[in-house]
């Protein structure tokens, strides 16, 4: 017995990559794909187990009763990697009492299969004449002799992309992965054949047989497929599954074989005079684009001659630039070094100044000093002046009281000149007090002009 297992989730537009297989130019109806594939799978195989592995949210509750269905975790973000996850959480759950095959969605079983694991092998790979991704990894077989060996190679494949292909999360990182896990050196032939890789045995098959994609052109030839085991339409090819199906696979083996044989005949033939159809447009859209390529080639060869004389004005500049940018770092330089030099001597002119302005500033205090002590001086002698001054006037006031005094006495005893006397004597009194006080005020005077001019 074989257990058939395929992988499917949706995937949300905003998730979707640009150029690979998921853009959104290239979806197809996964619910009628799938059910092609699994009856295609029990069109041989009526005695089989058939397996879905999808994610927590995706329903799958169209597909017949017969399916079981997995869910696990899946990142839509990074849906091939998810899907290897899947399968290796698969094969260590799996009992491993039937053989299994992985198949993409897109994939018609094209006969029976399983005498191929009559042959001793712990996995089969599919390999094809591709420079970049040798194997395949829309079909794996999986013998249930080792199951330790099988996942095993999953865990190193897991390991192999993570680290290697993580950018290429959501498509082809697998198959690179998988050329590395059989230890393909880039750019060399993969051949049919049985090789181990770390005490793992590993069949290889040709894709030719086991994994065999129809040409665009092909017309779906019966007698072209029959000796095809599997058949992927991957890519554009699908729009042709359900055409396969349809006009040979559910006939297969029918006792109305003969009757529908010429309405695929006259089928074959309509597409037949469609691709001729299709012949045509290439054809003509070749020559188009002949002359496309004629017109590029020139608009190229004149934008080529514009780009060199682009490149050499934009030497001439560099240049001109480069010698612009020299002169004036030397400037720059010499500049710097003048700015230098005059701020030495600006320095050297403060400290003349500074030492200049305290120099000037001590004689000035020195000077002050002197000053202000010769001014005490002169204020000691001022005063001194001043106080013999006082003691003269006292003396002189006290003679002049006692000459007074004397005169009064005379004019006493002399009665008879006395008025006569007394106002003579008044007059003489006054001119001699005021002549007196002037010549004391112009000596004052004298010694305060002194004093102010010292000071």
């Amino acid at each position: 017995m074989i257990t058939f297992v395929t992988f499917h989730a949706e995937v949300p537009g905003e998730d979707i990559e640009q150029s690979t297989p998921l853009d959104q130019n290239n979806l197809y109806d996964y619910q009628q794909a799938i059910d092609l594939m699994f009856k295609s799978v029990d069109k041989f195989h009526s005695n089989c187990e058939k397996v879905i592995l999808t994610d927590l949210d995706t329903n799958v509750s169209f597909f017949s009763l017969d399916i079981t269905v997995q869910r696990y975790p899946v990142d839509s973000r990074t849906i091939m990697l998810s899907r290897l996850v899947s399968q290796l959480h698969f094969l260590k759950s799996h009992e491993f009492k039937s053989d299994i095959v992985f198949l993409d969605s897109d994939i018609l079983v094209n006969d029976n299969i399983e005498s191929l694991f009559s042959q001793e092998f712990d996995l089969a790979l599919t390999v094809r004449d591709d420079k970049e991704m040798p194997i395949n990894g829309g079909v794996i077989y999986i013998s249930k002799r080792n199951k330790e060996a099988v996942v095993a190679f999953f865990e190193k494949l897991y390991l192999l992309y993570t680290e290697k292909y993580i950018e290429k999360s959501q498509w082809w990182g697998d198959q690179h992965a998988l050329a590395d896990a059989i230890n393909w050196q880039k750019g060399s032939q993969v051949d049919p054949g049985n090789i181990e890789i770390d005490s793992i045995k590993i069949l290889l098959l040709s894709c030719d047989i086991y994994n065999f994609s129809p040409d665009y052109e092909s017309d779906l030839d019966v007698y072209e497929l029959k000796e095809r085991k599997v058949l992927h339409f991957k890519g554009p090819r699908k729009k042709y599954m359900n055409v396969y199906w349809r006009n040979y696979l559910h006939l297969y083996g029918s006792d109305d074989w003969e009757q529908e044989k010429s309405l695929l005949k006259q089928q074959v033939v309509e597409l037949q005079n469609e691709r001729l159809n299709l012949k045509s447009t290439i054809k003509n859209l070749q020559s188009e684009n002949t002359e496309l390529r004629r017109f590029m080639k020139s608009k190229v060869n004149s934008l080529r001659a514009e780009n060199e004389v682009f490149a050499k004005n934009i030497q001439e500049l560099n240049e001109n630039l480069k010698k612009n940018i020299q002169e004036l770092n030397e400037n720059l330089k010499k500049n710097i070094q003048e700015l230098k030099d005059d701020n030495a001597n600006l320095e050297k002119n403060i400290q003349e100044l500074n030492e200049n302005l305290q120099k000037n500033i001590q004689e000035l205090t020195e000077n002050l000093e002197k000053n202000i002590q010769k001014l005490k001086d002169d204020n000691i002698n001022l005063k001194k002046s001043i106080q013999e001054l006082n003691g003269n006037l006292d003396r002189s006031i006290q003679e002049l009281n006692e000459n007074l005094a004397i005169n009064i006495q005379e004019l006493k005893d002399d009665n008879a000149n006395l008025k006569k006397n007394i106002n003579e004597l008044k007059d003489d009194i006054v001119e001699i007090k005021k002549s007196n006080f002037w010549k004391l005020r112009e000596q004052y005077l004298r010694l305060k002009h002194l004093f102010i001019n010292d000071k």
